[in-house]
């Protein structure tokens, strides 16, 4: 009788925790995007910059249009000899108002969010980068090509790899032309 009922608890345990992985695991899966785990040498950005403050950059058709945008770069280059990466930058003050700004267009492989003009990001994807005071305007999408060493000192520890050269192929700023991009035709 006792076995009959630990057996029956286990039964009810193994239940409880099955249905509730699945509604975990549900709930974090992104059908846009699904995170590449293989680590090559050449690497796709497709980097998107935005501000929660700015109307441009919260207008439907773009939101729409990124969120697109991001499965078509899956979609378009994964059978290329790419490892591709998504960024997120949210040109902000307030970093809790950025990670939620930027929640909405689904997941990214890396978020910056923080420090306005001054965030990391910025200063590369921006300042580095600066071609005029639009170089610094919201929305943008940039599609970066990365050229990287592959390290791995102790083979205990995960890959890790530095950018031994990076190049922008494009850059799209701006509500209309962001809606209009066709990266379909991209050429790299």
């Amino acid at each position: 009788m006792k076995l009959k009922k630990n057996s029956i608890l286990l039964l009810i345990c193994f239940l409880f925790f099955f249905v509730f992985g699945l509604i975990i695991n549900s709930y974090n899966f992104d059908p846009v995007y699904i995170r590449q785990q293989e680590l090559k040498k050449n690497e796709l950005a497709l980097i998107y910059i935005g501000c929660s403050s700015c109307k441009f950059a919260n207008n439907d058709d773009v939101i729409n249009k990124v969120i697109n945008l991001k499965s078509e770069f899956i979609e378009s280059f994964s059978d290329h000899d790419y490892s591709l990466k998504l960024i997120g930058i949210s040109n902000e003050s307030d970093v809790e108002a950025g990670v939620e700004y930027l929640q909405q267009f689904g997941k990214f492989d890396e978020i910056s969010v923080g420090n306005e003009m001054s965030n990391t990001a910025l200063q590369k994807y921006v300042w580095d980068y600066y071609e005029g005071l639009e170089s610094g305007g919201t929305p943008q999408i940039i599609i970066e090509r990365r050229i990287k060493s592959i390290i791995r000192n102790d083979p205990t520890i995960a890959y890790s790899s530095k950018f031994d050269s990076t190049e922008i192929i494009t850059r799209i700023i701006g509500l209309n032309p962001i809606i209009n991009f066709d990266i379909v035709s991209l050429e790299l």
